[in-house]
């Protein structure tokens, strides 16, 4: 799988700073964010698999997502 930066947070402070949306070559998204952990917020998800996982992204990264696929530019 290769993957293909997209956008990261406005917010964040450098290069090397997450959240991040990346685009693969097999038409789906990896997001990078921060890790989450503890019942509070898997048990309120609807049938978390063994094989997946969850992560908080900002609003910002969501917006820009959302902008760059409004342009075409994805």
């Amino acid at each position: 799988m290769r993957l293909n930066f997209v956008c990261k947070d406005p917010a964040s402070r450098t290069d090397d700073d997450c959240p991040a949306f990346y685009r693969t070559d097999k038409g789906t998204w990896v997001v990078q964010g921060w890790s989450m952990t503890g019942s509070e917020v898997r048990d309120q998800l609807r049938n978390l698999a063994d094989n997946e996982t969850y992560l908080e992204i900002p609003d910002g990264l969501v917006r820009l997502l959302a902008e760059k696929y409004m342009k075409g530019e994805l």
